[in-house]
């Protein structure tokens, strides 16, 4: 799935107080959404888009993007707000499931699509997972307030918790859910935009040698794996004949959804940015992320499509990627040096 392009300013928000806040990303549209159940002056831009890591790293396949979560849950904890995470599949996995919403917390659930009547994208098609938000549960008549803040697949209504297990118990594939242990000062911005949380941040753009892929690292990474990268995206156009045990066609499956979070990383980075005190001297750095991440998003859907394509456009995609990655890698170099920057990578030329 992707999303249309979006213009610098116009960050996800509730239009109207008291509005659904909504996102294409599902994990930061139910974190923000928990964020102004607890406190509606909050700003979800400075707490979510707190982060610029990849979640990437080499491997003898091709770069392999790790879980979007921890990375939530990090800049989560970097305001004073402790997420838990709750896995269905451990013993008592429904049993803390229930006993949350028995006790009026308000979760972020992780469900399967498969299972999810209001998901017209995968309902019956698909087993993969997105996040909702659960409220509110009343026990008097089993039901829970049950919203999907995506901007596509938006529902905010009552619920039987029990039409829901399907998506939550069906069969196992991740599901789960996060709750916040506890608050933080969420409307106060000490710390935001710190030298310190910048530095870092510079590192994740442009930085090189660590453990983590840089922005500028992961681009040329991918960049120098096109070749087999086109040999492996025509997999996702022919049925899975194999059931998941096709471990090439997995393998790209999880570098689409890895690419995906990461347009959705560098997006809310740039809003992040314009929400800082001093967003007049971040804004050239906000617009050279936020053009990363749309260059990001292009070459994504080509990647994503080249399976479809006759061999003459496959090779115009190819261009076109290495191209999109190429500017990529420029306006994350030039991000991580306005903020003031971290190691250089030196100069790729794509």
């Amino acid at each position: 799935m992707t999303t249309p392009k979006t213009d610098i300013d116009s960050a996800p928000q509730a239009a109207v107080p008291g509005a659904a806040f909504t996102d294409a990303s599902c994990y930061h549209a139910t974190l923000g959404t928990l964020l102004l159940e607890h406190d509606g002056r909050a700003e979800p831009t400075t707490v979510l888009g707190n982060t610029a890591a990849t979640r990437a790293r080499r491997t003898q396949d091709g770069p392999v993007f790790g879980d979007l979560v921890p990375a939530l849950i990090d800049s989560m904890a970097a305001r004073g707000h402790r997420v838990v995470r709750g896995r269905l599949a451990d013993e008592d996995g429904w049993g803390g499931l229930t006993a949350a919403l028995h006790a009026g917390d308000p979760l972020v659930v992780v469900v399967d699509t498969f299972h999810l009547d209001h998901y017209w994208l995968d309902r019956g098609r698909v087993h993969a997972l997105h996040a909702l938000t659960l409220r509110q549960f009343n026990p008097a008549d089993g039901t829970v307030r049950l919203t999907d803040a995506v901007d596509v697949t938006f529902v905010d209504n009552r619920v039987p918790l029990a039409d829901l297990e399907p998506a939550l118990l069906g069969s196992d594939i991740g599901q789960g859910w996060l709750e916040v242990a506890d608050w933080g000062p969420v409307a106060g911005t000490v710390g935001v935009g710190s030298p310190k949380e910048l530095q870092v941040h510079a590192a994740a753009l442009s930085g090189c040698g660590g453990e983590e892929l840089s922005g500028v690292e992961l681009a040329a990474y991918l960049s120098d794996s096109l070749d087999r990268l086109f040999e492996l995206t025509p997999r996702l156009a022919r049925p899975d004949a194999r059931g998941g045990a096709d471990d090439e066609r997995r393998r790209v499956t999880r570098l689409m959804r890895g690419m995906w979070n990461y347009h959705h990383t560098l997006r809310w980075f740039a809003r992040y940015l314009l929400a800082l005190p001093a967003a007049d001297d971040t804004r050239p750095t906000a617009a050279a992320v936020e053009r990363a991440s749309q260059d990001w998003l292009a070459a994504r859907s080509m990647l994503l499509h080249s399976g479809l394509a006759s061999p003459a456009r496959t090779a115009r995609y190819r261009d076109e990627v290495a191209r999109r990655l190429g500017r990529v890698a420029g306006d994350l170099q030039a991000a991580g040096e306005l903020l003031g920057g971290g190691p250089e990578v030196p100069a790729w030329e794509g």
